[in-house]
């Protein structure tokens, strides 16, 4: 099965920037936070919010509501409501963390710009989280992507994935 690491498509227009309080993601509570909205375009169904020490993962609903069909489960899914006051508009996302798993390889040497996996997840998992020296990363495998793809999900990159079976 083909992976791949979902980012945030950097040629998308309309974007969104949450206005937070300090700990707002960190705390694990629903919350609603200040934002503006342009009056024209689509809002991305996929965008990341980093802080200091960590990546947040922010899915639409629609989006959210295909990883509840592939995930085996969060271990944590808070809604969030970014708002523009101005333009009375308000719209749901939600904050997941996904399982992680531990076939994730490190950046090698060699390839020290490409992540990889050190082997094919033998529990034909569709997607789950992964962590490594230089960040957290969402993958999800060619099956979900096709999927996503039919349901025009905006504003998500699709980056491959190697696997370095045989690599330990």
């Amino acid at each position: 099965m083909e992976y791949f690491i979902l980012e945030t498509d950097q040629r998308i227009l309309q974007t969104i920037k949450p206005e937070s309080k300090e700990g707002q993601f960190e705390k694990g509570e629903p919350f609603v936070c200040n934002t503006k909205f342009k009056e024209w375009g689509r809002l991305p169904d996929f965008f990341v919010v980093q802080k200091v020490r960590k990546k947040y993962f922010c899915f639409s609903d629609q989006l959210k509501q295909l990883f509840e069909v592939y995930a085996d489960g969060f271990i944590r899914a808070v809604p969030f409501f970014p708002t523009d006051r101005e333009k009375e508009r308000q719209e749901v996302y939600w904050n997941l963390e996904l399982a992680e798993t531990e076939y994730f390889a490190n950046r090698t040497l060699y390839s020290p710009e490409k992540p990889s996996l050190l082997k094919e997840p033998d529990c034909g998992c569709y997607c789950f989280q992964a962590e490594d020296e230089k960040g957290s990363y969402i993958i999800v495998s060619l099956h979900m992507v096709e999927n996503m793809l039919r349901r025009e999900i905006y504003g998500v990159k699709f980056v491959p994935i190697g696997i370095r079976e045989g690599i330990a």
